[in-house]
């Protein structure tokens, strides 16, 4: 893979050099560096490879080889419907070496409006205490809004299901919704850039007296109220 004539032009007009020049010198002077890309399962990832300077490596491959000049080099490995991470890696010459990127799924959404999260955020019945399932996924949304400057602010908004009474269920939604508020402070968001509010049963999903409904009724959101690339943001 690393001596065809495609990569052989990509890698001239990447480090402007030649890399394929035979013969013992240019043996000398690169290294082979084999990247491979998995999710937390060991499952391959079709990853993007990027250089600091913005120049890429590959594209769409879950493993890939790659003969480079000797040196250190910082990668950012991206996937679609995955964390982006970054890699510290050397290329030591005339040697073989292998990195390796372990991507998290995203379990969340940057839109306009909100950060729409893929699961539930689950508490302990009746009360506003989050279950350790959930934690993962807040430190996600965690993640999103403190690699994102330009969401000045979020509105964690709790809601709940008609049973119980409603001042109860006003009462509960909004405890649960500052549980949430400060776990994401706990994690490093600033507080300047979270509320919580609660909703209680007013807002429901679906207007029926099922568990389903229930279920899709008790929730969590996160709605983005400030944002510096859009002026007109709902307060």
């Amino acid at each position: 893979m690393g001596y065809d004539g495609g990569m052989s032009m990509l890698r001239a007009a990447l480090f402007g050099a030649a890399l394929l020049a035979a013969g013992p010198a240019s043996a000398q002077q690169t290294g082979e560096l084999v990247l491979v890309a998995v999710d937390p399962f060991g499952r391959p990832v079709d990853a993007d490879w990027t250089l600091e300077a913005g120049d890429k490596l590959a594209e769409a491959r879950s493993r890939t080889s790659l003969f480079l000049p000797a040196g250190h080099y910082s990668l950012a490995v991206t996937a679609e419907g995955f964390f982006g991470t970054t890699l510290e890696v050397d290329v030591i010459p005339g040697q073989r070496s292998e990195a390796q990127a372990m991507l998290d799924a995203s379990l969340v959404t940057l839109t306009d409006r909100a950060i729409v999260i893929h699961d539930k955020v689950h508490f302990e019945t009746a009360k506003a205490i989050i279950k350790p399932e959930s934690y993962h996924l807040l430190r996600q949304v965690a993640r999103v809004i403190i690699e994102h400057p330009e969401v000045l602010e979020v509105s964690v908004e709790g809601h709940a299901d008609s049973r119980g009474g409603e001042q109860y269920n006003l009462d509960l939604s909004s405890r649960r919704a500052r549980a949430v508020h400060d776990f994401l402070i706990a994690q490093g968001v600033s507080p300047t850039r979270l509320k919580s509010q609660g909703f209680g049963e007013s807002r429901p999903i679906v207007d029926e007296d099922t568990e389903d409904a229930w279920a899709k009724n008790r929730r969590v959101e996160f709605v983005i109220t400030k944002r510096a690339d859009i002026p007109d943001a709902p307060e």
